[in-house]
């Protein structure tokens, strides 16, 4: 029976943690999930969410869809997302491994179809589907991607959604975990890294939402992840810086 590793990066995302969490812990189907939140010592009532939860699971009173839980977490200061994830996935005890913020979350029913993917054709090292942009209960945008290849990902041409993004754990102990130098394009060359040496399969479901909210990063500081680290990607993978 296969498991699957999800690690959350959190910091001060109290009003939206408890969503993500939920998220993670109610997916149904026939594997495990070991969970793991590392938190870098939020300031906020994040903690307080983390640790209901926590009690909640040991005392067996939530309802387990899956085979079975294994829910980590620490709250301590790191350097920042990468950092927290690096951590994480250390620490990690799945064969299929993501990870999703705090302020995002999953479908229900996701994992059951990644897991699926995976196992019709085990040369597979990546399976990616769609997103919604989640600006609010009542509007949030589809988001598609499509069979993406290496090439098309140096190009930009298509895009992988981090949040609805899985992987193998032996991949990314082959590549190496995720690059601390980078710290707003830091999935996407990890995507490369994983795609230049490994079979990617992109599968036709919304499997996470993506919440868009002035305070995220991806809001903040666009100018900055398309600028700047794109040209230290395009660098590094050999393409066109236009």
């Amino acid at each position: 029976m296969q498991k699957i590793t999800i690690v959350t990066p959190s910091y001060n995302q109290g009003p939206f943690l408890e969503e993500t969490i939920l998220s993670v812990l109610s997916q149904k189907g026939n594997f495990y999930i070991d969970y793991i939140i590392a938190d870098g010592g939020s300031k906020d009532q994040s903690v307080e969410i983390i640790k209901k939860y926590d009690q909640i699971l040991k005392k067996n009173q939530f309802p387990i869809k899956c085979m079975g839980i294994e829910f980590r977490w620490w709250s301590k200061k790191d350097n920042g997302t990468v950092d927290a994830l690096n951590k994480g996935f250390k620490e990690a005890k799945g064969d299929i491994l993501a990870y999703i913020a705090s302020d995002d979350f999953y479908e229900p029913n996701v994992f059951d179809i990644v897991l699926k993917r995976f196992q019709e054709d085990s040369s597979i090292v990546l399976v990616h589907g769609d997103c919604y942009f989640y600006y609010s209960k009542d509007k949030k945008d589809l988001k598609y991607s499509t069979e993406t290849s290496f090439v098309d990902l140096l190009k930009i041409k298509n895009v992988i959604f981090s949040p609805s993004t899985f992987f193998i754990k032996k991949i990314l102990d082959k590549v190496g975990f995720i690059d601390e130098s980078f710290e707003y394009a830091a999935d996407l060359d990890l995507w490369l890294k994983i795609s230049k040496i490994g079979k990617t399969s992109y599968v036709p479901h919304v499997l996470s939402n993506f919440r868009v909210w002035e305070n995220s990063k991806s809001t903040l500081l666009s100018d900055k992840f398309l600028m700047r680290e794109r040209k230290r990607l395009l660098k590094r993978y050999g393409g066109q810086k236009n």
